[in-house]
C-alpha cells in the first residue's frame, strides 16, 4: 500500500472509507454536529466541549458519535474520529487525524495519534500507544508501554 499526503479533509474522507460502517457514519452530518450544549472550554487554546456520555473533554475540530463514552479525565483532541461503542477510560487521549472505531477501548494513559486506524475489539492499556500509519484490527490488546507506528496488526494477539 502505498502513501501519499493529501489534504486533511480528504485523508480522512478515505480513512473513513475503509470500513463501510465508518463511511455511512462520515455521510451523516448530524454526526458533524454537536449533540451537546456550546459552553467551551479552552486548553492550550484549543475550544473543547464537555462530552454528554462521560463527561471527557472532546475538541470542537474532533467529531465523536453521542454512543461513543468519553471519561472524565480522557480526551479526544485535534481532528480525530470516534465512532462506534469506543470507551475511553483514565487519562487516555485520541489525537491528531486518528480514527478509532467499533468496539475499541482505551485505558490507564493509553493513546492514539496520527494517522492511525484502530477498530474492532481493539484495546489499549498501561500507556500503550498507536500511532503514525499503523492500523490495529480485530482482537488486539496492546498493554504495558507497547508503541505501535507502523504496519498492520489483525486479531488474536497480545502485545506488551
Amino acid at each position: 500500500m502505498s502513501h501519499t499526503c493529501v489534504a486533511p479533509s480528504t485523508h480522512q474522507a478515505r480513512l473513513l472509507a475503509e470500513h463501510d460502517s465508518l463511511s455511512e457514519m462520515a455521510q451523516d452530518r448530524s454526526l458533524r454536529k454537536p449533540v451537546f450544549d456550546e459552553t467551551f472550554v479552552e486548553v492550550a487554546g484549543e475550544k473543547y466541549r464537555e462530552h454528554p456520555n462521560g463527561g471527557g473533554l472532546v475538541a470542537v475540530s474532533a467529531t465523536v458519535a453521542p454512543n461513543v463514552y468519553v471519561g472524565p479525565h480522557a480526551m479526544v483532541r485535534d481532528r480525530a474520529i470516534v465512532v462506534g461503542s469506543v470507551r475511553l477510560f483514565d487519562r487516555s487521549v485520541i489525537e491528531g487525524a486518528a480514527v478509532v472505531a467499533d468496539m475499541g477501548t482505551l485505558r490507564d494513559d493509553a493513546s492514539v495519534g496520527g494517522d492511525a486506524i484502530v477498530r474492532g475489539q481493539v484495546t489499549l492499556a498501561h500507556h500503550a500507544r498507536v500511532d503514525g500509519d499503523a492500523r490495529v484490527n480485530g482482537g488486539v490488546l496492546l498493554q504495558h508501554f507497547a508503541h505501535i507506528s507502523r504496519g498492520v496488526l489483525s486479531g488474536g494477539m497480545t502485545v506488551n
